[in-house]
C-alpha cells in the first residue's frame, strides 16, 4: 500500500469516528437531555484539540457499534466497513502520535431526544491533521446514538462517512 493511501485511511479512521469525551458531572444522570449531549459533544472536540486518547475513548460504549465509509483521492469511490471498538482506539492513538498539529470544527449540529435513554445526534466534523508526511484535510458527516449507561452518556453506535482531501 502507499504511503500517502496507509496514511490517508489511518486518519481518515480517527476522522470518522467522534472522537468523544463524558461532561462532568456532579451526581449520575437519569435523564438524556440536548444539554448533556452538546456538552459531551463540546468536551469531546477539546479532547481531540488535545489529543487525549483517554478522553476521547472515555465516553464509546464497549460494545459500541462503528461503521465507517471513507473517500480518499487515492481510492476508486467508497471503501466501507465496521471496525471494533478496539481497532478504533488503536487507530486513533496511532493518527494521535504521528500527529503535529490537529484542527477540528463541528457544525450542524442537530439533535433528536427519543425518550429519557436515548437519542440520535447528526453532525458534520471538519478536520485539520499535519503530519510527517503532509497536510490532510477530510469532512466527515456522522450520525450518533447515544443513551445514559450507568448515568453517564455514552455513545453507543457510530455511522461516519469520511472524505479526505
Amino acid at each position: 500500500m502507499k504511503p500517502r493511501l496507509h496514511a490517508a485511511i489511518l486518519f481518515a479512521c480517527a476522522l470518522a469516528l467522534p472522537l468523544l469525551v463524558t461532561p462532568v458531572y456532579s451526581q449520575s444522570l437519569t435523564t438524556l437531555t440536548e444539554a448533556d449531549i452538546r456538552a459531551m459533544l463540546s468536551q469531546w472536540d477539546q479532547a481531540a484539540r488535545k489529543r487525549n486518547v483517554a478522553g476521547i475513548m472515555a465516553p464509546v460504549a464497549k460494545d459500541v457499534k462503528l461503521k465507517i465509509a471513507i473517500t480518499t483521492p487515492q481510492s476508486n469511490g467508497e471503501q466501507s466497513g465496521y471496525i471494533t471498538r478496539e481497532q478504533f482506539e488503536f487507530n486513533l492513538r496511532h493518527n494521535m502520535s504521528i500527529t503535529r498539529s490537529y484542527k477540528v470544527e463541528r457544525k450542524n449540529i442537530k439533535i433528536k431526544v427519543y425518550d429519557d435513554n436515548t437519542a440520535m445526534v447528526e453532525s458534520e466534523l471538519y478536520e485539520t491533521s499535519i503530519t510527517r508526511v503532509g497536510t490532510l484535510r477530510g469532512s466527515t458527516s456522522e450520525v450518533l446514538f447515544v443513551g445514559l449507561k450507568d448515568g453517564k452518556v455514552v455513545v453507543t453506535s457510530i455511522d461516519s462517512r469520511v472524505r479526505v482531501y
